[in-house]
């Protein structure tokens, strides 16, 4: 059940809910009415029922991608392969430090891109790009 407070800047909404035993709240402010409040707090709602993990935005960008990298991705084809994802990963340290999955969308990437691009050979600023984007963690809006 969700919970709407009216605050100084408008509307807010606090979702509780349970992650591994423990209870945990979600909450958004900012809303100007308290009908939008209340449609976001129900989609909230309806993700967690679902079993959507509401979380997934706010990990680290670069943590991630090491982590489905070495899951799923570390010597299942060549060493080759292996060495450009090692790279792909330095390119992602050096440019997505301390940034979480929601903070990098596609005009952060691509300044991140174009600003590499001006030190490297064409090839290379591709394959960065190519082996990055397999993951998918690029906000598309």
């Amino acid at each position: 059940m969700a919970n709407i407070v009216k605050t100084e800047t408008g509307w807010k909404y606090r979702v509780s809910y349970k992650e591994a035993g423990k209870y945990k709240v979600k909450s958004k402010s900012g809303f100007p009415t308290k009908k939008q409040a209340l449609l976001a707090a129900s989609e909230m709602e309806d993700k967690l029922h679902r079993g959507v993990d509401i979380n997934a935005g706010e990990a680290n960008f670069v943590e991630t991608f090491k982590e489905w990298y070495t899951t799923f991705r570390k010597q299942k084809k060549s060493i080759e392969n292996d060495k450009h994802y090692d790279y792909a990963i330095k390119f992602c340290e050096k440019y997505f430090v301390g940034l979480k999955i929601n903070d990098v969308n596609r005009t952060t990437y691509q300044k991140a891109i174009n600003e590499f691009a001006k030190t490297h050979a064409k090839e290379t600023t591709r394959k960065r790009h190519v082996y990055v984007r397999t993951r998918h963690l690029i906000k598309t809006n």
